[in-house]
């Protein structure tokens, strides 16, 4: 006895993968680029202001892999991590440890389900 076996429906299968995973990126990372958005308004908010100008040089963008928080600052890691004349201030780490505990526990979240 010879039989076939069809399977259809594989292609929506597929697409409904694709679907999902695609989705799960885009709310994966909303969420990650929401954890810089807080560490950058932490950063700015602490920073130390004498002129401002310091404090105003900070930028956020948000990309395809989540974020980028820069601050063009000549002085900035002086600010944060002190010199022999200049005691650390250290607002920057506090906040990128806050940032990155988030984003270990998104990951747990997401890798649990």
């Amino acid at each position: 006895m010879t039989g076939i076996i069809t399977i259809e429906g594989f292609t929506e299968i597929a697409e409904s993968v694709k679907e999902y995973a695609d989705k799960l990126k885009t709310d994966v990372l909303s969420q990650v680029q929401s954890i810089g958005q807080q560490a950058y308004s932490e950063m700015v908010s602490n920073s130390p202001v004498k002129t401002g100008f310091l404090q105003s040089r900070w930028q956020f963008a948000s990309n395809s892999n989540g974020f980028v928080i820069t601050n063009d600052c000549p002085y900035v890691a002086f600010q944060e991590f002190g010199t022999s004349r200049i005691h650390p201030k250290n607002w920057i780490t506090p906040a990128y440890e806050t940032m990155r505990s988030d984003i270990d526990a998104l990951i747990q979240q997401y890798s649990s389900k």
